[in-house]
């Protein structure tokens, strides 16, 4: 439970600091607009195949997550085999 705790309070933690520079400006809340006009616009079917995303995965993206599995994987493996000896 403690682990989880520290696990959760870091999360927390991250997330403020990240939020808070988001939230820096100056300017917020936004002073009001006027509402811009929205014409409608007509949405034409595309050529079929499969859609491009723009999803450009890294080599060293996939060797990160390939070395988390493992590691988890490691760590499933180590409680296991500890809860089985007694320690």
């Amino acid at each position: 439970m403690k682990r989880f705790m520290v696990v959760l309070a870091g999360a927390a933690a991250s997330g403020a600091v990240f939020a808070g520079s988001a939230l820096a400006g100056d300017s917020y809340p936004p002073s009001p607009t006027r509402t811009p006009t929205v014409l409608p616009t007509i949405i034409h079917r595309a050529d079929p195949g499969t859609a491009f995303t723009g999803a450009n995965l890294t080599l060293g993206f996939v060797a990160l997550a390939g070395l988390i599995l493992v590691g988890a994987i490691a760590l499933f493996v180590a409680r296991r085999r500890a809860a089985r000896s007694g320690a």
